[in-house]
């Protein structure tokens, strides 16, 4: 039969690529996201200094990223941002499936099965809660998950020194995500009851490999004031800017939505019961003790979480591990079947219906890659493209190259977040950038406070901050010089 020649077709072919053409249908276009415009931004600034110097948004600390910021700061002194972050995606998107094609021959999966673990993923948000994800755009974490793949082929390999390595390699791309995830190995590895000796190997081999960079990083995360002027900073990046991240509760009620920790619950007492009544071996066992030590953070750092209303310990970002754990949950189903339902995983006419149902999620996947971020980005909303690119030219060519920008809190985010890199002018705050510097994050949250009514209040803005212009979506609002006015925007000069 036909479909039968194209599941031995897939199943032969280079696993690497069917890997990377999945990804790419789901995730690859030119619309620049938001966390693009932000490390990519901050990237640009880092190699080119002149780009926007003295800027309170784009001048920061490099922290971990300099290898990340290097090499995009360099492409962007090239090429523009929409071209860039394909390129870039392209880059992270080929090494995910580098270390997932390692991973899944590690675990003697079918390319049809691979892709199977990949498309629940991917459908199922990649993640139970706290919105961590490791497919979307180009950002450090992203090439971090890539080597955490490789790590986890060796981890199925039993060779656990190869697979250090690997984290210690994550580890210099995103600090968190890969020191979370070791510290999951390692629970994993006690849980397991891995020998002390091993245990002790390991453990050293990571913070010997480590320890530059810590010794970087930690005089800068640590130090400073923890609040100024009564206002606790942790707060600031927990419950002001990263609540969908970091805070399941807000002022004691629950902030997430229940389902994803209730079905996280029910797959954690589900492991457990599979623990200790199969008593599972080999890679099912491994990734069945995952799903022990996984959850048992996760949960722990829910209760804490109901307690820190500072964000003193929920700024570590403590619910990363969510992605993985619904990531070796579903490999733990596919071992399951494969290994207690072997005639059901085998059968020719089950291939054929999770080949049926396979195309059926992938072109529902792409088509939505190809409605948002090709037609949506370039086709729809012609005429606000429009009245928008009239005020960024308006800006180029009129407005000093060092001019800096107020915006309206209305504006769009999405022109928010790009106003900068499109206009090429320095802007006063924005939200979605956070700064790295954690002695600025006060600084930050105060700037966002701040709404202009009057000109008096431009005057004092204009002697306390050096502003120069006001950009607005509401034309009513006519403060200032008005420099610029069409149907959607309008522009305002600081009075002297």
């Amino acid at each position: 039969m036909a479909i039968n020649s194209i599941i031995k077709f897939i199943n032969n072919a280079n696993s690497t690529l069917i890997l990377l053409l999945l990804i790419c249908l789901f995730h690859l276009n030119f619309e620049v996201t938001g966390n693009e415009e932000n490390y990519l931004a901050w990237a640009k600034a880092y190699y080119d200094p002149n780009w926007m110097p003295g800027s309170f948004v784009f001048e920061h600390w490099v922290g971990h990223k300099y290898p990340f910021e290097l090499f995009f700061g360099f492409l962007l002194s090239y090429l523009n941002f929409e071209t860039v972050a394909f390129i870039g995606r392209l880059l992270a998107f080929f090494l995910l499936a580098l270390g997932l094609s390692r991973f899944f021959k590690a675990l003697n999966f079918t390319n049809l099965e691979s892709l199977v673990v990949l498309v629940l993923f991917l459908f199922a948000g990649q993640s139970f809660f706290g919105r961590e994800w490791i497919f979307a755009s180009v950002e450090p974490k992203v090439f971090a998950y890539g080597f955490l793949f490789f790590a986890l082929a060796d981890i199925v390999n039993r060779n656990l020194k190869k697979s250090t390595l690997f984290i210690i390699a994550a580890t210099y791309l995103h600090v968190l995500v890969a020191a979370w995830f070791f510290i999951y190995l390692f629970a994993t590895l006690v849980w397991g009851k891995t020998p002390f000796r091993e245990l002790a190997k390991v453990s050293g081999l990571y913070i010997i490999g480590t320890l530059p960079l810590a010794l970087y990083l930690i005089p800068n995360v640590l130090g400073g004031p923890s609040e100024i002027n009564g206002v606790h900073l942790n707060w600031i990046y927990v419950y002001f800017r990263l609540t969908h991240h970091l805070a399941p509760f807000v002022d004691g009620k629950l902030n997430w939505e229940p389902g994803g920790i209730l079905a996280s619950l029910f797959f954690f007492i589900s492991a457990l019961i599979i623990h200790f009544k199969i008593k599972p071996q080999g890679p099912l066992k491994i990734f069945n003790d995952f799903n022990v030590t996984i959850p048992s953070f996760l949960f722990a750092f829910i209760i804490v979480g109901y307690f820190d209303r500072s964000g003193d310990i929920l700024k570590y970002y403590p619910f990363r591990g969510a992605a993985f754990f619904l990531w070796f949950v579903i490999v733990e189903v596919v071992l399951l079947t494969k290994q207690y339902l072997p005639d059901f995983s085998q059968s020719k006419r089950v291939s054929r219906s999770t080949l049926g149902v396979l195309v059926v999620f992938i072109l529902f996947g792409f088509s939505e890659n190809l409605k948002h971020h090709y037609i949506g980005y370039y086709f729809l909303n012609e005429m606000e493209n429009q009245q928008w690119n009239e005020a960024v030219s308006f800006i180029k060519k009129n407005t000093n190259p060092r001019s800096v920008f107020f915006l309206d809190e209305e504006v769009d985010e999405r022109r928010f977040n790009s106003f900068s890199r499109k206009a090429d002018r320095d802007i006063f705050v924005v939200r979605k950038f956070i700064p790295v510097d954690k002695s600025k994050w006060y600084e930050w949250y105060q700037r966002l406070q701040i709404k202009i009514d009057s000109d008096s209040e431009m005057v004092e803005l204009k002697k306390r901050y050096g502003l120069d212009y006001y950009l607005t979506t509401k034309p009513g609002d006519r403060v200032g010089k008005v420099v610029f006015e069409n149907s959607a925007y309008l522009i305002s000069k600081f009075p002297d």
